[in-house]
């Protein structure tokens, strides 16, 4: 089968958070797909804007088996990215993936800290039962871990926050907002109504667990 994708990792935020490598093979895409935010990333390339990321994916790669096609991904393709969906379903027409920087190891450089012994929790385009989430904070109080948590528009993350009794008294609580642009913010949260006065656009939540 003839490979025709390459998968773009675009790091978070800005252009200063590209790779070499990804500039270099967007010279070589006939196209390129991807979210809105990034098309003024490559001004000088055909972009197509994904209304739907993972529908409209699909469907652009299933038709277009000639061209060869940059699919655009935010962060790094190895972190709760649409790579995943491409790999399930195109891996036998991927001639790369190009790693970039994610939310993750951005936020945790912001705040000082290393994250080989840290947990994931993605709340980003999911509808996630309270139970799962309640589950994760109380395994990282039991193994005295730090939690990187991803969340969108929906805030998830802060409802959940509420029903979590006591959350505050066992982690200081970082809203890593807009990392990598020029509006950037991280809140250390003190009480929950806090969140009344932020205003939240791109973050990331880390919850560094207290008495390690």
């Amino acid at each position: 089968m003839n490979k025709n994708i390459y998968i773009i990792s675009v790091g978070c935020g800005s252009k200063d958070y590209l790779t070499l490598r990804a500039i270099e093979i967007v010279k070589k895409v006939d196209f390129l797909i991807g979210a809105e935010r990034f098309k003024n990333f490559f001004s000088d390339k055909k972009y197509i804007i994904l209304n739907n990321l993972i529908k409209d994916t699909i469907n652009i790669l299933e038709n277009e088996k000639d061209k060869i096609v940059g699919v655009v991904v935010s962060g790094d393709a190895g972190f709760f990215s649409l790579a995943k969906i491409i790999y399930t379903k195109f891996k036998n027409r991927i001639i790369e993936v190009i790693p970039g920087i994610s939310s993750m190891q951005l936020g945790t450089a912001r705040l000082f800290k290393t994250y080989e012994n840290i947990e994931f929790f993605s709340l980003h385009g999911r509808n996630t039962p309270f139970e799962n989430f309640k589950n994760k904070i109380d395994l990282c109080l039991k193994q005295k871990k730090d939690l990187y948590v991803l969340d969108d528009g929906n805030n998830q993350f802060f409802e959940f926050l509420s029903k979590y009794k006591g959350i505050l008294t066992h982690f200081d609580i970082y809203i890593l907002n807009n990392l990598g642009l020029p509006n950037e913010t991280i809140y250390k949260l003190k009480s929950l109504d806090d969140l009344k006065n932020i205003k939240l656009e791109l973050y990331a939540i880390y919850l560094e667990v207290r008495n390690k």
